[in-house]
């Protein structure tokens, strides 16, 4: 028996590409692309395709494969090399290629739309046109189109689904149908990424051309930057939903964070990170008071650069619908006590918040400006 310690696991030998079996006519073609290797080491060796009709492959990405036969083919995809082992069962695509003697449809897509700016999750609306270039025209049949986002312009399984909504059109060819898409970005990094568009995404209907479904949009994930002191308005969507956004502090300023629940029915809670992405488990600071609605944080002598706050709703039962303000600062005031004191008596008054040095000196500002100076003033440090 191998030693616990001594086991090697198999090779991963996932086909990336194309994502499913099914139908295609002849003379289509098909990319082909593997998942193994990425994490492997660099001492991968055998790549092994059989595409079942006497050609084969020992690359780790075929790449495009022409079927212009008829039949039944059964892709295998096979990963070895001489320290490791790789599984007995490979994967496999079973792909059925139709003969070319029909009138078939065959969708392309014109155009896909989408916003300027596209933030890590905040919902955005992806509009797109597909125009049937086919022989035959679709009639009485549905199918589903879905939006990937991937690192590259190809879809494989590597990429992420977004949406996937069902569409019954007839569409007559040469006709065409625009539809729009309502997604949420998942939490990922900022930067270059691809929207991929994927029609007929289940190959529910059969076309003369499968990759023109496919169409990739360049775009760069941005999550919300907020204004100095500027309110930013934004909405949670139910239960556990949270939202991301960041904020760049000067050298000597304190940060101070305010959410505002529009009808202050929610239950929300605030987290902070420095250079990267909280999370509830993960953070640098937090306001959970429990059950609250609105919440407030003060990050005193913050250091310079940049802060990401998550904002998460532990229960949103009302309209979710909240503004967020941060505020870069030398000096914050986040509150006075007692609230109230009687007339001609003296007070003392307990001033918070970050900023006050021994110098510090607090007025009383009348209605009708008037100041009075307070006789004395202590100042306590954050500890």
């Amino acid at each position: 028996m191998t030693p616990v310690e001594d086991f090697i696991p198999p090779i991963s030998r996932t086909i990336a590409s194309p994502l499913r079996s099914g139908s295609i006519v002849a003379g289509d073609a098909l990319r082909f692309c593997s998942t193994a290797g990425s994490d492997e080491g660099p001492s991968l060796s055998d790549f092994s395709w059989n595409f079942d009709d006497g050609r084969a492959s020992g690359l780790k990405n075929p790449g495009l494969v022409l079927f212009e036969v008829p039949g039944t083919k059964t892709v295998q995809l096979v990963v070895s090399n001489s320290q490791r082992p790789f599984s007995p069962t490979p994967d496999s695509r079973t792909i059925t290629v139709i003969p070319d003697t029909n009138a078939v449809p065959d969708f392309a897509v014109t155009q896909l739309t989408i916003p300027s700016t596209l933030a890590i999750n905040q919902p955005a609306q992806i509009t797109y046109t597909v125009r049937n270039i086919g022989d035959a025209a679709v009639s009485g049949q549905s199918w589903k189109d879905a939006l990937y986002l991937s690192r590259d312009q190809y879809l494989d399984l590597n990429d992420s689904l977004l949406v996937s909504a069902p569409v019954s059109n007839n569409v007559a060819t040469n006709g065409s149908y625009t539809n729009t898409l309502t997604v949420t970005i998942p939490t990922v990094e900022e930067g270059a990424w691809y929207l991929i568009l994927s029609v007929n995404d289940e190959w529910q209907i059969l076309e003369r051309h499968r990759l023109n479904n496919e169409f990739a949009v360049a775009t760069d994930l941005v999550i919300p930057r907020l204004t100095n002191a500027a309110s930013f308005a934004s909405s949670l969507s139910g239960d556990g939903d949270e939202k991301y956004f960041r904020i760049d502090v000067p050298a000597g300023q304190n940060l101070l964070i305010r959410l505002d629940d529009a009808d202050n029915q929610g239950a929300n809670e605030i987290y902070v990170r420095f250079g990267a992405l909280p999370t509830r488990g993960t953070f640098d600071f937090r306001a959970a008071t429990p059950g609250s609605a609105d919440q407030q944080l003060l990050i005193p002598a913050a250091a310079p650069g940049t802060y990401y706050i998550m904002v998460h709703g532990e229960s949103v039962p009302g309209s979710g619908q909240f503004t967020l303000q941060a505020t870069t600062a030398s000096l914050d005031v986040t509150g006075v006590t007692p609230a109230r004191y009687g007339q001609n008596a003296s007070a003392v008054l307990t001033v918070t918040g970050a900023g006050f040095d021994a110098g510090a000196v607090a007025e009383l500002v009348a209605s009708g400006g008037a100041a009075y100076r307070a006789a004395s003033v202590s100042a306590d440090s954050f500890t």
